[in-house]
């Protein structure tokens, strides 16, 4: 892959770009931009080796032991519940644009820095309900964190986490006038880093877990 990318930039292409993991093996300016994320089609790439899953289908491409998956955009109102467990590659596809980790073990993808954003594909979008299932980064009991979910640049929803009441589904609505092709928000006021916090030396600077989300219609 880093030697496509460097032959294709010999030649004033821009190939492709990378919206999960890009900072393993390829510097920021590979990262995919909201542009590209909102318009390009998507290829999920994984080793060929291990269980195979059924929501990818068969690769369009294989080779050097890699996969690489077509995927469609799906109407995330026909698959609720949708968690990160189970739908790994549509997360990292679809619904994670910026401001995510990569995907944990423990089926969660953790927010970073004050604003992450995800794509959420609903059709007829205007009036549904979305519950995201959340978990904030709490490094010491009096610890608070606060949330702001924006829908299009609106603020919908408000919620806010203590170690008395942390994991939570957090619901808000739609607003009317929206595409299928729904721009959220997440506004942490209170990020910080297990470094800052002196629990570890893991510098990301952290907001909330999520688990999955639930779209349930109007």
């Amino acid at each position: 892959m880093l030697g496509v990318e460097a032959y294709a930039k010999r030649r004033n292409t821009e190939l492709f770009c990378v919206n999960q993991n890009w900072h393993i093996s390829f510097t920021r300016v590979a990262a995919c931009t909201p542009a590209e994320l909102t318009s390009a089609p998507r290829l999920y790439v994984r080793p060929l080796a291990g269980a195979p899953d059924p929501a990818l289908g068969a690769p369009v491409v294989e080779g050097l032991g890699l996969g690489f998956y077509r995927l469609a955009k799906p109407d995330l109102a026909g698959y609720s519940p949708v968690s990160v467990s189970e739908r790994a590659a549509w997360y990292s596809a679809f619904i994670l644009q910026t401001g995510w980790s990569t995907i944990e073990a423990g089926g969660f993808v953790w927010s970073m820095g004050d604003r992450s954003n995800l794509g959420l594909h609903i059709g007829q979008a205007a009036g549904t309900r979305v519950l995201l299932d959340l978990a904030a980064f709490l490094p010491r009991p009096d610890y608070r964190q606060e949330l702001t979910i924006e829908v299009n640049g609106k603020a919908v929803a408000t919620a806010a986490f203590t170690q008395q009441d942390n994991r939570k589904q957090v619901a808000f609505v739609v607003p009317a006038g929206s595409s299928d092709d729904v721009a959220v928000s997440l506004r942490l006021a209170h990020p910080i880093s297990p470094k800052q916090a002196g629990v570890s030396p893991d510098g990301r600077v952290l907001g909330v877990r999520l688990f999955g989300l639930t779209v349930e219609r109007k």
